[in-house]
Parts: structure tokens; C-alpha cells; sequence
């Protein structure tokens, strides 16, 4: 898995998102991160789209973080407002 590094203006939520993550969750998120940095970098789709790791952008945003870590997948194809993994 090859890890690179975006700007958090770079990088759009995706806005169906099921998960909520409340301020509870948000702070415990941020407490890791401060204390062990990044163990799991954001996934996202190839237009940048995240498709794990709402609750790290938004703790990341939180602590003023400009750059984050991801790791994108060509083969998480955006079709729509729907998400398709191509290939196997």
C-alpha cells in the first residue's frame, strides 16, 4: 500500500456517509492522534472522494492538521453517488 499526503482542501467527504461521528468519538480520535499520530491512513476513491476515514478527517481538521496521510484505490470507481470496486 503506497501512502501519500494531501491538503484536507483536497479531499471531500463523502457527503452519504452513514457513519456519524459524535464529539465524544471526535475527542477520542484527536487523543490518539496525539499521542500515537497516524496508524491508519484515510481511503479514499480516485477523485478524492474518502471512503474510510470520516472521523480522522474530522479530528484532523479539529487539531489544525493541513496534510494528511491517504492511500487512494484506482479501483474504487465513483459511479453517481454510488462507489464500485472494479477488478477482482
Amino acid at each position: 500500500m503506497e501512502v501519500e499526503y494531501l491538503t484536507l482542501g483536497d479531499l471531500e467527504p463523502f457527503s452519504r456517509n452513514p457513519k456519524k461521528h459524535p464529539e465524544s468519538q471526535l475527542e477520542r480520535i484527536k487523543a490518539s492522534m496525539q499521542e500515537f499520530g497516524w496508524t491508519n491512513p484515510i481511503l479514499t476513491s480516485e477523485d478524492n472522494m474518502i471512503v474510510a476515514g470520516h472521523g480522522r478527517y474530522e479530528a484532523a481538521k479539529q487539531l489544525g492538521f493541513e496534510k494528511v496521510p491517504f492511500t487512494g484505490d484506482n479501483e474504487i470507481i465513483r459511479n453517481g453517488d454510488k462507489y464500485t470496486w472494479e477488478g477482482e
